[in-house]
């Protein structure tokens, strides 16, 4: 639902202490339609999990080193990887990759 924060429910039918109905429906926030994954590449892992979770998607994580994986300014990258890609359709979980 719009304005609801992804994953908390905005509304319920029939409303709480009702009595006598056998189907309850649940109305629960999620992303706006057309919603894509943000490029969490290069941030910590904390930004990262937060923004995703923010969304309402749920984040898997891989920890394994990658040498490779430094930024512009050759700090090591915390996230080196992320599945699926940067730009792609909003997922229930986004698996990401970083250094240990």
């Amino acid at each position: 639902a719009n304005g609801t924060h992804p994953g908390r429910v905005a509304a319920q039918f029939p409303g709480a202490g009702a009595t006598g109905e056998s189907i309850v429906r649940l109305v629960v926030g999620g992303p706006e339609p057309g919603t894509v994954l943000p490029d969490v590449l290069g941030e910590s892992r904390s930004r990262a999990e937060y923004w995703l979770n923010t969304l309402g998607v749920a984040v898997e994580i891989v920890e394994a080193w990658d040498p490779d994986a430094v930024s512009d300014d050759g700090r090591p990258r915390a996230v080196w990887g992320q599945l699926p890609a940067p730009g792609a359709p909003i997922t229930d979980v986004v698996t990401l990759w970083v250094n240990p």
